[in-house]
């Protein structure tokens, strides 16, 4: 330790230079004091370096310019005391900019550096703005940069949501899913559940994919947003999705589509229920399926879809006369004696309050 602060002040001189060779020897060198431990990163902030490596950070020579921002990082990811010591620097915001605007010659240093500043909780919200523009810059097809970006963007979000969110940095990758990757879009995906910035056609366009992780995803966004309590109608372009996975897919998505639905349907708003009532005949349909967990996600549904119909709009002889032409009334007189007890009791009451013949006359 007394080695380096004997050292630093040769080294701070060295970047002051007019020889280029020598100031870009002295700022590799500091670079590489910062980045062995914390005492060392403590004895460059105390040597007043922070200053000139601002400085060198801005150099038309490239070289000198990535070292001096990888040492800036290093330092900001040192500590919060450190960090602010960076940002509180008159240098900062113009260095940033400067960095930002030369992104195409200082590539993924950029972003490394940037996510360095959103390692520590309590992100100053003075370098914000200058933080999203530097993500912003991101070429979707360089993963790893997109990678660091989506794990900054998760610590910012906890402080500046809003910011975030009218930046369209995660919205750029879900629409990139091509270029990004699925498990990425699908990070972004979730990253913007959190802050209610999923929409249809975000879903839309990820379930084109085909990616298992990401039509999961999509189901549990679709429950997500109709399961908020301000959401009392269930939007009917999510019901058309849903029901797209419930006959075009794999069985373990529609196992989930038939969790979401149930989940749905068993808040019991009647708003929500009578939109789902376009879904009874392909119920119908999907009442021999052998999945007991999905039969009676399927059952109780259309139980709460009968009960509602019954008891809101009085309107179950007309429905029971829809689900007979469906085949509804058969396939639920079948699962009467199914091995599964759950599957047999629920296909008993729905059998006896909506569907006997004894009450069709």
């Amino acid at each position: 330790m007394e080695n380096i602060t004997e050292l630093l002040p040769y080294l701070l001189e060295g970047m002051n230079s007019v020889n280029e060779s020598i100031v870009y020897q002295s700022v590799v060198a500091v670079s590489e004091i910062i980045a062995r431990s914390a005492e060392n990163t403590a004895a460059v902030v105390d040597s007043a370096a922070i200053g000139p490596l601002l400085r060198l950070s801005t150099s038309n020579s490239c070289g000198i310019a990535k070292r001096a921002i990888f040492a800036i990082s290093n330092i900001a990811a040192t500590s919060q005391k450190y960090r602010d010591a960076v940002i509180q620097s008159e240098r900062i915001k113009e260095a940033m900019r400067h960095w930002i605007d030369h992104f195409d010659d200082l590539g993924g240093v950029v972003i490394w550096s940037f996510s360095n500043f959103c390692v520590l909780s309590e992100i100053p919200a003075e370098i914000v703005p200058e933080l999203l523009d530097g993500f912003s810059k991101i070429p979707i097809n360089d993963r790893k940069a997109v990678e660091l970006s989506i794990q900054s963007l998760q610590s910012l979000i906890k402080e500046h949501a809003e910011l975030v969110k009218s930046s369209g940095i995660l919205q750029k990758i879900v629409f990139s899913v091509k270029e990004a990757g699925p498990i990425l879009a699908q990070s972004a995906l979730r990253l913007l559940g959190s802050i209610d910035s999923v929409d249809v056609e975000m879903i839309r366009n990820l379930l084109e994919t085909g990616d298992s992780g990401l039509i999961l995803e999509c189901c549990s966004q679709i429950f997500r947003i109709c399961s908020k309590p301000e959401n009392t109608i269930f939007d009917a372009r999510f019901i058309n999705i849903l029901s797209e996975i419930l006959e075009n897919h794999q069985f373990e998505y529609q196992l989930e589509v038939s969790r979401i639905i149930y989940k749905i349907s068993s808040k019991g708003i009647p708003d929500q229920i009578q939109e789902m009532v376009q879904l009874v005949p392909m119920f119908c349909r999907l009442l021999n399926h052998r999945s007991p967990d999905f039969l009676k996600n399927i059952m109780e549904t259309l139980y709460i879809i009968l009960f509602t119909v019954k008891h809101y709009w009085f309107d179950i002889e007309n429905y029971r006369e829809q689900i007979d032409g469906y085949g509804g009334v058969d396939a639920v007189a079948n699962l009467l004696h199914h091995e599964s007890k759950v599957i047999a009791e629920v296909a008993d009451r729905i059998h006896n309050q909506f569907l006997n013949d004894d009450d069709w006359d």
